[in-house]
């Protein structure tokens, strides 16, 4: 008798720390968000409204894919371009867009490397049917090239989107900036971002190439609080020059909504560890295949996410750890 009810309470016992221990497993992190808006008068811009419904929305949609409670998101400056550049003049941070003409050379054997490594995922990502690596480099080389040159060449209001050596379009210098910064969490900007980090290790993402090097966002290893800053770029979603012209027609107030699900896409790196998925279309961490973002929110926003693996997750956490 004394077995059976020593049993029981062992039982009972295993029970209460299982229960404990799903509901710590499912708790939500909670958090606000520290807002820095940069902003180049050359440049197409949302509106302070745009702004506040963008973020009356973010939290419902961070929410809707992972569990994390954004309490408060709050823009502590805004400040122009040339201010904020003037900040750092003297500090010698390195950066300046540094774009390649010819760049199979920079690129080739590192991107046929990843194209063998993942096949299956990248075919699946850019909706191929070859699935030879070095016709996939090739295609995302062309893809590559073909963007980067009308990308070079476009202008608003007579002003470069890009020009060589900018500081404001230099992936390499936000980087560096964003790693000596303690007050943000999210940095907006209304310039072009161009991953022009060409001299790593590695290529820029499969989905920036084809882009011709123009990245949306990034969550970047900074001082703040959460370990991470993001940096954002508005430009790709307002601009309506080729080849961003693809958003021209969505109303602003979709906009708004579309830039809170691509912010979220960032937010499951900073806060979740989420790596980009190129297997799961219906996932928020799945990036756009180009400018047609509208197309993108139509696949994610009823969509869900697989959670990577502890290896996947302790790896990038690890980024942002060190």
């Amino acid at each position: 008798m004394k077995l059976k009810i020593f049993s029981k309470r062992i039982l009972i016992a295993i029970t209460l720390i299982f229960l404990i221990g799903c509901d710590l497993c499912n708790k939500q992190k909670s958090f606000s968000l520290k807002v820095l808006v940069v902003s180049d008068p050359r440049f197409p811009n949302i509106s302070r409204e745009d702004y506040n419904n963008i973020f009356l929305t973010l939290p419902k949609i961070a929410n809707k894919f992972f569990p994390l409670n954004i309490e408060k998101i709050q823009i502590t400056e805004e400040i122009s371009m040339s201010e904020f550049l003037n900040r750092y003049k003297d500090q010698k941070i390195k950066g300046g867009i540094d774009l390649f003409d010819n760049p199979e050379k920079i690129y080739k054997t590192q991107l046929t490397f990843l194209c063998e490594k993942e096949k299956g995922s990248i075919v699946k990502f850019l909706k191929l049917k070859e699935k030879n690596p070095k016709v996939i480099t090739d295609y995302i080389l062309k893809a590559y090239a073909k963007n980067l040159k009308i990308i070079k060449s476009a202008t608003i209001n007579k002003a470069s989107i890009i020009s060589k050596n900018s500081l404001e379009n230099s992936y390499t210098f936000w980087e560096n900036v964003i790693g000596k910064t303690s007050e943000y969490d999210i940095i907006l900007i209304n310039t072009l971002l161009m991953d022009d980090s060409a001299n790593k290790d590695f290529p820029p993402s499969v989905h920036t190439l084809i882009r011709g090097g123009v990245t949306v966002g990034a969550a970047l290893k900074s001082q703040a609080i959460h370990g991470g800053t993001i940096v954002f770029s508005l430009f790709p979603f307002v601009a309506d020059i080729e080849p961003f012209n693809a958003n021209e027609n969505v109303p602003m107030r979709y906009k708004n909504t579309i830039i809170g699900y691509y912010l979220t896409h960032e937010i499951g790196h900073l806060f979740m560890y989420y790596p980009d998925d190129y297997k799961n279309s219906r996932c928020v961490m799945s990036p756009a295949r180009d400018f047609r973002f509208l197309d993108w929110y139509l696949q994610v926003k009823d969509g869900y996410c697989k959670k990577p693996g502890r290896k996947t997750i302790q790896y990038i956490k690890s980024f942002y750890d060190k």
